[in-house]
């Protein structure tokens, strides 16, 4: 109970650019500490995480399969896509999206643009 206490002292005045697992007293889970990187990335140098301005898209810019989106600029570069709709970023370790040659794939089922109106950020770093 002390120890409890001791975190909720420490945690009071927390900066969201250093959140801690420490101060994990709602259960904020890794995906939220990622979000939380990439939010302080925007607020640091106003690229989410690296490169330039995103690219916008919507569901015009996607293939006629409904998932996949060319653009040669991507190549097998990082990349930070967020999700508009969902007010999130979406990610391939979590096999959300994958590469395809010359773009990329959302794989979240249920995904089609040519069934759903979609608009997406997606940053190329480096």
């Amino acid at each position: 109970m002390e120890k409890d206490k001791k975190q909720q002292m420490q945690c009071k005045s927390l900066n969201i650019c250093q959140y801690s697992p420490t101060c994990d007293l709602q259960g904020v889970n890794a995906r939220l500490n990622l979000l939380f990187k990439e939010v302080c990335a925007l607020k640091t140098n106003g690229s989410g995480g690296g490169g330039s301005n995103p690219v916008s898209i919507t569901e015009d810019d996607f293939e006629s399969d409904g998932t996949t989106y060319l653009n040669n600029k991507i190549g097998s570069k990082a990349l930070s896509i967020f999700w508009n709709d969902i007010n999130r970023f979406i990610y391939r370790r979590d096999n959300e999206w994958q590469y395809v040659t010359g773009g990329i794939q959302i794989t979240i089922p249920g995904f089609d643009a040519n069934s759903n109106l979609y608009n997406l950020e997606i940053w190329i770093k480096g």
